[in-house]
């Protein structure tokens, strides 16, 4: 794959465009919206729209306008044209691929383009889901869907994510590898399968034992998608998903807290030999028949 075509998409520099112009109205005393439309001549309501990502800004003079008042220059004033003249590509976005729900074709285009993914996960994510595992999660979880369905679109965005140029890093509680999805034989099949992407480098696993205690986001598990070098300054997003919702954020605090999270659940977690040690172990005592 070349480097042109492992560029973030436009979803993606659209994001980045709205931090970088949320940045610099914080940096000028955080002025109203109205204050800095008027100020650079923009139209009402349209420095909403550019902050919140729902459109890219497709004339060169209020780009210059808005750099300008927000005082950004040399070197960062490159980086962020550049991010505005990457938002204005077309997008391609993998509509009705992966379902009905536009927040997942969304999802889907976001998580392709990351070089890295740092995951916190309650149970075996949708990515190194067996078919089997998935289908019995779902059969609880989803009224009124069509379950085969559901199964087919997890089945083939996790066979999609597995093929994809990044990092994924993952802790997955010791709680994941006891629950007894399905049963023996579907938990035994599901860890073997996580044992052998591990073992493939598909996966960076880190299981967390019960025993290290109290640690951050014990309710909710997370995933923080960042893109290094493929985009300009620190960028980050974290989505977390939760009974009856999902959560996607860029907010830069926000992106530090989450990263200060992962890397103190990475510190608590097994490395990976013992991580694997330990699937051995619970597929021996909790699924061998």
């Amino acid at each position: 794959m070349t480097s042109d075509e492992r560029r973030p998409s436009p979803a993606v520099w659209l994001r980045i465009v709205a931090a970088i112009l949320r940045t610099g109205r914080q940096r000028q005393g955080n002025p109203a919206r109205e204050t800095v439309e008027a100020a650079t001549g923009l139209a009402r309501n349209s420095l909403h729209r550019y902050e919140t990502a729902q459109h890219a800004i497709k004339n060169d003079d209020a780009v210059n306008r808005l750099f300008d008042y927000y005082e950004i220059t040399g070197e960062e004033r490159e980086r962020a044209w550049e991010a505005v003249r990457q938002s204005r590509r077309r997008a391609t976005r993998p509509q009705g691929a992966f379902g009905a729900q536009p927040w997942l074709n969304d999802l889907v285009v976001l998580e392709s383009d990351a070089a890295r993914v740092s995951e916190l996960a309650l149970i075996i994510p949708g990515r190194l889901q067996t078919e089997d595992y998935a289908r019995a999660i779902l059969q609880t979880n989803i009224v009124g869907l069509d379950v085969d369905e559901q199964v087919r679109i997890r089945t083939e965005r996790g066979e999609a994510a597995r093929k994809l140029p990044q990092i994924y890093s993952l802790v997955l509680k010791e709680g994941a590898l006891r629950q007894a999805v399905g049963g023996a034989d579907v938990m035994r099949q599901q860890l073997q399968f996580l044992k052998d992407m591990t073992i493939r480098h598909v996966v960076d696993l880190h299981v967390l034992p019960d025993r290290a205690g109290a640690h951050p986001s014990m309710d909710s598990g997370f995933m923080l998608l960042e893109y290094g070098d493929r985009a300009p300054q620190d960028y980050g997003l974290a989505y977390t998903d939760f009974f009856g919702g999902a959560s996607l954020t860029d907010d830069a605090e926000k992106i530090t807290l989450f990263r200060s999270a992962y890397r103190r659940l990475h510190e608590l977690a097994l490395p990976e030999a013992a991580s694997l040690d330990l699937i051995d172990n619970i597929i021996e005592d909790l699924y061998t028949t």
